[in-house]
């Protein structure tokens, strides 16, 4: 087994970000790593799926990077086996087969983020690995959200990261959560914000205490710079009784501003509880103005921030995006003949099959009613959007339990293809006409739509 970061460290940016590539051939394992020396992430390689089997023990891994062709075994054999033990890692499949074709019905295919055909291009695997990177990042903010969302906030022990360089200061804070008589409180003390930051791109706590007087960052920006990575409460905890400097840290995010000579021992702690409880709070809102009530999925709202972005990246990047809209056939006719409770549980199950058919890149919402849409980033030649389409056609026209023969269900779906040089609306109204095409077409089936500059008006 070659662990390139443990080998060669000289080319490995100490950070929490972790890939591993997979090929039987050094020369390119050597230049899959210096396309990304100098990158802030760990590389790991691995000469075949025993070695990415041995690795994914020790390590998690926010994105894997693996050669079709391998000795025992194939890269997709390397993918069953690695989300098997990580589902939320991204996975990206590099292959010399200029004809390689996947089945839509293959699961481990699924999951691909997408294919490189080799010899690649420097710039379209760097940004392969930079998108898959970010996908992997926000799936993983997601489960944490959900795993909020279905606990209560103990009150049993909250974790603290202090960032205060003042050693007495840090001492006496800990000595006053210490002595709390409610609840308990688990601390940790960084004294410079470049450490805290590092430390939270790695572990999770329920609220950071941050003092405006830190060797690397003075005044307010340190409350900045600490906002972009967690979503945990922050408290400034400082010497100075200034309500203006109090407010504009609560406009840059702060829960709460508390001052070290006026604080007593029971209102820190109770403060604290309270910022973590309001924060959680505010989660919960935030998470139920932006999904679906009934399949969780991202709603309307989102799904338009979210296709706005992946507009921008797709013009950044130069890679194909594709909007699909979906629309379930004969789900009125399952309403009325069964009622709303059959139907709720129809559209759950419809939601559920969306995701397993979407690719563990993209982005599958809930507009509304029987209405679906899935943001597919990155498509590829071998991974285009009819394979993509086919599997959504497929998975929502299976039987759905409690839902006889004569009101069988199926998908009408349209896409909408564009390289970023259209806007969020020329997607949607082309995807939507595609979509109401599919139906007039005969229903359950895939149309795309070949313009999108020049979308028709619906029921033309």
């Amino acid at each position: 087994m070659d662990v390139y970061s443990l080998d060669r460290p000289e080319h490995v940016v100490s950070s929490p970000g972790r890939v591993l590539f997979v090929e039987d051939e050094p020369p390119i394992r050597e230049a899959f790593v210096r396309c990304f020396a100098g990158k802030p992430f760990t590389i790991d390689l691995a000469r075949d799926l025993s070695d990415a089997r041995e690795l994914s023990l020790e390590n998690s891994y926010d994105v894997v990077v693996t050669d079709m062709a391998l000795p025992f075994g194939d890269g997709l054999d390397v993918i069953q086996t690695l989300r098997a033990r990580q589902p939320d890692t991204s996975f990206i499949l590099v292959t010399g087969l200029a004809n390689l074709t996947l089945s839509p019905d293959d699961e481990r295919a699924a999951c691909i983020s997408q294919i490189i055909f080799k010899p690649w291009q420097r710039e379209e695997l760097q940004n392969a690995v930079n998108h898959a990177m970010h996908a992997h990042r926000r799936r993983a903010a997601e489960r944490q959200l959900e795993l909020q969302r279905a606990s209560n906030l103990p009150l049993g022990c909250h974790r603290i990261l202090m960032v205060e360089d003042s050693e007495v200061d840090a001492k006496t804070i800990e000595g006053m959560l210490e002595a709390c008589p409610i609840g308990r409180f688990e601390t940790r003390v960084e004294s410079r914000l470049v450490d805290a930051m590092r430390t939270l791109e790695v572990d999770d706590y329920d609220g950071v205490l941050v003092d405006l007087g830190l060797p690397d960052a003075r005044g307010l920006t340190a409350v900045a710079m600490l906002r972009r990575y967690t979503n945990a409460p922050l408290i400034v905890v400082t010497a100075s009784d200034d309500d203006t400097l109090s407010m504009q840290a609560i406009q840059l995010g702060a829960q709460d501003v508390l001052v070290k000579q006026k604080t007593q021992r029971t209102e820190l702690s109770q403060r604290i509880r309270f910022a973590i409880e309001r924060n959680h709070t505010l989660g919960e809102f935030a998470y139920l103005a932006q999904h679906h009530p009934l399949t969780g999925l991202p709603n309307r709202t989102l799904f338009y921030d979210r296709l706005t972005e992946a507009c921008k990246r797709a013009r950044r990047n130069r890679l194909t995006l594709g909007l699909y809209f979906i629309d379930l056939d004969g789900f009125k006719s399952v309403n009325d003949t069964y009622g709303h409770d059959v139907g709720d549980t129809v559209l759950r199950e419809a939601a559920n099959r969306l995701r397993s058919a979407a690719r563990e890149s993209d982005t599958a919402a809930h507009l509304g009613g029987d209405e679906f849409a899935l943001i597919a980033e990155a498509l590829s030649v071998s991974h285009d959007s009819h394979i993509v389409g086919d599997r959504i056609v497929s998975a929502l026209g299976e039987a759905y339990a409690g839902v006889g023969h004569e009101h069988a269900i199926s998908a009408s779906v349209g896409v909408a293809c564009s390289l970023g040089d259209d806007t969020a609306t020329d997607l949607v109204r082309c995807a939507d006409a595609a979509m109401y095409e599919a139906k007039r077409a005969g229903k359950n089936r895939l149309c795309e739509w070949p313009d999108v500059k020049v979308p028709p008006t619906r029921g033309a």
